[in-house]
């Protein structure tokens, strides 16, 4: 005999046990091995989509710096000349500067002053 009553249902119980125990914790085991390899699957994932967002942004860079530079070149003054001249536009003879007139200037001030009361505006 096993040294176990088969009469005795408290001998029954404490056997049963075991096995579910020892159940219990493989399955715990698997549970733990198997979320380990799932995270470590969406690190790896999500390390891929990072690298592949560097990569996008630096030839984004790059594209920009190129456009940077062809805009530079397009408005410079000897390629904004260039391109009037081809669209038939001239020179004029004489270039005359008009000085610019601002608030602290006293020809101008008038302009800028809040009228009273009833008084008439001087622009009209």
């Amino acid at each position: 005999m096993t040294g176990i009553d088969p009469g005795n249902p408290r001998a029954r119980r404490e056997t049963g046990r075991r096995p579910r125990a020892i159940q219990f914790g493989l399955a715990t085991v698997v549970a733990v091995i198997a979320l380990a390899v799932s995270l470590q699957a969406q690190r790896v994932s999500g390390q891929d989509r990072i690298e592949e967002l560097h990569s996008s942004t630096l030839e984004a860079t790059r594209d920009s710096a190129e456009l940077r530079a062809t805009v530079a070149a397009a408005e410079s003054p000897a390629e904004v000349l260039a391109a009037a001249a081809a669209d038939g536009m001239v020179q004029p003879a004489a270039v005359v500067a008009i000085p610019a007139a601002g608030p602290d200037d006293p020809a101008d001030a008038s302009l800028h002053e809040v009228p009273e009361q009833g008084a008439a505006s001087p622009l009209g």
